[in-house]
């Protein structure tokens, strides 16, 4: 397929290039052919003239054509030309070749009557030759030397554009072919096959645009290889720990009773973590509803933070509400932005100690309103404040039921918050703790009927 390509790139530059030679060939040979045609003609028009400036001249100054011979023999020595002089007569009186003196003139020849001063008598009459003169001549020559070389330079320059074409079809082949091999080695599983970015134009765009599309691959298939091993741990823990109960129970070690509510637990967890899984594959392919209203967001935060109020209480962690009032409806569904708040307090609670304190503001900022929970707990790190929003993950690496349920509410709080076309990213708070931000669009500025995720 290359060499097909680098075919057609030679053949389409070939083709150019003739046609250009072609054009410059009809229409600069020509046009130099007219030019020389007429500076030729202006040439002779211009000799005439001066001829007959002379020899009025020299009548003015003698009188008479008398001795006028010389003068009409280096008029023709100089021009190139057989010149003649008539008399008023028609009687030659001078000849350039000195053939016809004396004889009359009935040659149709290029004729210049020469007149006195007072333009009435005629003095007589000058003939010049229809053969060509020296400025013809070398007129002539030059429309020759002109057409030799054009053509041979016309040759001389197609066979330096077939050499440069060969060498330019094959450099723009050259990053065309590396991206084929690429794209060939990178569909056979090969994750790490990446193109050089030293190209440059759309070509040096389309290699980065190719190394950028093939490490968005390989992170997809790490993160699909990470959601398989995480969900097998994640899994792994409540399975490890019903079996446990169930052979302290056949081996009689603990009583039914007794296990059943640690049972019951582990079983909850379980559910819990195949719904979220469910619903987070259901956002991710765009199959998850929306049903979007006008809203107040306050509503929503008011009643997440009553919900969670006796558990705050419970941890010795205080909530506070800092609203605007009288903000603006936002479109959005009302069960899954509660969701998302409710997951985002949980998210602060469980990350905050005894005498630590929440706040939930929101106000409104150009078209849309924003939605921040601070925490004054333990903080987010740098290295991990990218990855807080990816399956599984926390910054606590001990994976403890403790330290943050399933791993999947943020992740699942970012895809919901996207669908409703809005924005939610973690900033520090100084001295200590995190800042979720959430941004929602306006009634009127976001999705205004009900939609899927996508």
């Amino acid at each position: 397929m290359m060499h097909r390509l680098q075919v057609r790139l030679f053949a389409a530059f070939l083709l150019v290039i003739i046609v250009v030679v072609i054009t410059i060939l009809l229409l600069v040979l020509p046009a130099a052919e007219q030019e020389i045609e007429t500076y030729a003609q202006r040439t002779g028009r211009l000799q005439l003239a001066r001829m007959h400036h002379w020899l009025l001249g020299y009548h003015s100054a003698r009188g008479s054509w008398s001795g006028v011979q010389p003068f009409v023999e280096e008029m023709g020595v100089l021009y190139g030309q057989w010149v003649v002089l008539a008399a008023e007569d028609g009687t030659v009186v001078a000849d350039s070749r000195n053939m016809l003196f004396g004889q009359p003139f009935t040659e149709e020849w290029t004729e210049v009557v020469l007149r006195g001063r007072d333009n009435e008598r005629i003095l007589g009459v000058l003939y010049v030759s229809a053969e060509s003169g020296i400025d013809e001549a070398f007129a002539r020559n030059l429309r020759d030397s002109l057409g030799y070389f054009l053509f041979w330079g016309a040759l001389t320059a197609l066979g330096a554009a077939i050499v440069l074409t060969v060498l330019l079809s094959r450099a723009i082949s050259a990053p065309v072919r590396q991206l084929a091999e690429s794209a060939i080695r990178a569909g056979k599983g090969d994750l790490s096959v990446r193109v050089p970015g030293s190209f440059r134009g759309e070509i040096g765009e389309l290699a980065r645009s190719f190394n950028g599309m093939i490490a968005d691959l390989g992170r997809a298939a790490e993160l699909r290889r990470n959601l398989v091993a995480d969900t097998a741990h994640e899994l792994r823990t409540p399975l490890s720990n019903i079996r446990g109960y169930l052979e302290a129970m056949k081996d009689e070690v603990v009583e039914p009773q007794d296990a059943l509510a640690s049972v019951e637990e582990d079983v909850g967890m379980l559910a819990r973590l195949v719904d979220d899984l469910q619903e987070l594959a259901l956002a991710e392919s765009g199959a998850l509803g929306l049903h979007l209203e006008p809203e107040n967001l306050v509503t929503v935060i008011r009643r997440c933070v009553a919900n969670l109020h006796a558990r705050a209480a419970a941890r010795g962690v205080a909530l506070h509400l800092e609203l605007q009032e009288e903000l603006p409806p936002v479109m959005i569904d009302f069960q899954r932005i509660t969701q998302v708040v409710h997951n985002l307090l949980v998210n602060a609670l469980v990350h905050t100690e005894r005498g630590d304190r929440i706040v939930v503001a929101a106000r409104r900022i150009d078209g849309v309103v924003e939605m921040r929970v601070t925490d004054t707990g333990e903080g987010i790190p740098e290295a991990d404040r990218v990855n807080v929003f990816e399956r599984f993950y926390r910054v606590d690496r001990s994976r403890t039921r403790a330290t943050g349920g399933t791993g999947l509410g943020l992740t699942i709080s970012k895809q919901l918050v996207e669908a409703h076309g809005g924005r939610i990213c973690a900033e520090p708070n100084e001295p200590r703790g995190s800042i979720f931000v959430v941004e929602l669009p306006l009634a009127g500025y976001g999705p205004k009927t009900d939609s899927m995720i996508s």
